[in-house]
């Protein structure tokens, strides 16, 4: 006598299969029905001969599973089932860096491929383009959905350098009219200029312009005065301070 097979497939053993949206590759659980201890089932692909009515499939893209099952009296039946999962949205970034320190312009962009067409983006900031700018320092992602409902993830890290920082000391002339200098201590941070490897930066004190070594101290003479310094590194980042040398007032007779 002919029979009337049936397939119920499962992403889980509680959750009927198509109830959400699947991507990528997903394990599924196949059921074939009528059951009988005494039946037989061959399922393909494969073929798999089994006396059991189960058999787990790893589905990606489209996939048709279809199973024959075989009473005592060797009756046999066949049913089909296909089940499409969407493929993955796979995610690459890119960035570039703040060069100067506590600097708003650093870029990212996300670069979408797998899935299907339209995407739509939605980054750490709330953003919703491809590229983000004008950020700050720091750790962002971007969740890409297709139209499918598939996500995709990339994160990223936007640097940048350490702030430029430096130590200068005066020291007064002792007499008026006299001399007086600037010690201008270690410099760190930045992006240095190198010269045979030697971190270099550039200086300048009122008009005139020097090139400090960044780990060695350096002494500048000057009269008594006020004096705006500034170092720069190779990126363009400064900072800038004021400084004063003060003389004593003259002798009077």
């Amino acid at each position: 006598n002919p029979c009337t097979a049936s397939i119920t497939s499962y992403n889980s053993i509680n959750n009927l299969l198509n109830d959400t949206v699947f991507c990528g590759a997903i394990n599924v659980n196949f059921f074939a029905y009528p059951y009988s201890a005494l039946n037989t089932y061959v399922w393909s692909p494969g073929p798999i001969q089994s006396l059991q009515n189960h058999q787990d499939y790893s589905i990606y893209g489209s996939t048709t599973i279809c199973v024959t099952i075989t009473d005592p009296q060797g009756n046999s039946c066949v049913a089909c089932q296909t089940i499409i999962i969407n493929p993955p949205v796979n995610v690459i970034c890119s960035h570039t860096n703040i060069p100067c320190y506590g600097g708003h312009n650093g870029t990212a962009c996300a670069y979408p491929s797998g899935g299907t067409s339209p995407y739509n983006y939605l980054w750490c900031n709330g953003a919703t383009d491809s590229c983000i700018y004008n950020l700050s320092a720091g750790y962002c992602c971007v969740t890409i959905t297709d139209a499918n409902g598939c996500t995709g993830v990339c994160c990223d890290t936007i640097l940048q350098p350490d702030s430029i920082s430096l130590t200068i000391t005066t020291n007064n002339p002792i007499c008026n009219g006299g001399l007086g200098s600037f010690n201008i201590g270690l410099i760190h941070g930045g992006a240095p200029f190198h010269i045979n490897g030697i971190p270099y930066y550039n200086i300048s004190i009122g008009l005139n312009y020097y090139q400090a070594e960044g780990g060695f101290s350096t002494t500048q003479i000057y009269p008594a005065g006020t004096y705006v310094i500034t170092v720069t590194d190779s990126s363009g980042c400064s900072i800038t301070t004021i400084y004063i040398i003060s003389e004593p007032l003259p002798i009077t007779i």
